[in-house]
């Protein structure tokens, strides 16, 4: 059987449903799965978008069992969503964000307005960057100057979100302190995003 990674019960898990994101689960040990709710965090709201998700995703199959799968342009925007604030950790999302742009089917268009509608531009723009520049994976030079420009234009709010994509390694006390008090704000803002009523 399945289990709940947190060792909490499935009964209050249940009474938990409508605050929590994600849910971690394992099966002996052959690895675990995450279950969504919602695709990004409270930080990176869009009710608009949360539907076209779904309108933009493709069929395929997987182990012989026909899914959904985000669209090439949600994929890159899931991974920088997800790991563009703590790059640092590790850099799969890199990877997957490589595997789309190889595909040479990503709806650049698409791409930007999700960057936009979900506040993703500092971390797309540190991350295609990086990958154009440091890589030599190709990324469209319209895009690129685009998400730099929308970067540009985030204001005071884009030195938060450079200093959670940066490397802990070479952190200085200020540093170390400025990026611990822009992630505790982040994280305050991505409480109480879901508002779906539990079970009954």
């Amino acid at each position: 059987d399945w289990q709940i990674a947190s060792g909490v019960s499935a009964q209050y898990l249940r009474t938990r449903l409508a605050s929590l994101r994600s849910m971690n689960f394992f099966k002996g040990r052959f690895g675990d799965i995450d279950l969504h709710q919602l695709g990004y965090d409270g930080s990176q709201t869009s009710a608009e978008d949360d539907l076209a998700i779904w309108q933009r995703a493709v069929p395929a199959q997987f182990s012989g069992v026909a899914v959904f799968v985000p669209s090439p342009a949600d994929r890159m925007a899931l991974a920088i969503a997800h790991g563009g604030l703590d790059a640092h950790t590790h850099s799969d999302w890199l990877v997957d964000c490589a595997v789309a742009i190889h595909g040479e089917d990503v709806d650049w268009d698409t791409f930007l307005d999700i960057v936009g509608r979900r506040g993703l531009a500092v971390p797309a723009a540190v991350a295609l960057s990086y990958l154009t520049f440091e890589i030599g994976i190709p990324v469209p030079e319209p895009t690129m100057a685009r998400i730099l420009d929308m970067a540009d234009g985030v204001g005071l709010s884009r030195w938060s979100s450079v200093l959670q994509a940066k490397p802990r390694t070479d952190f200085g006390g200020l540093v170390w302190l400025s990026r611990g008090l822009a992630k505790q704000l982040r994280l305050k803002r991505k409480k109480g995003r879901l508002q779906q009523e539990p079970p009954a």
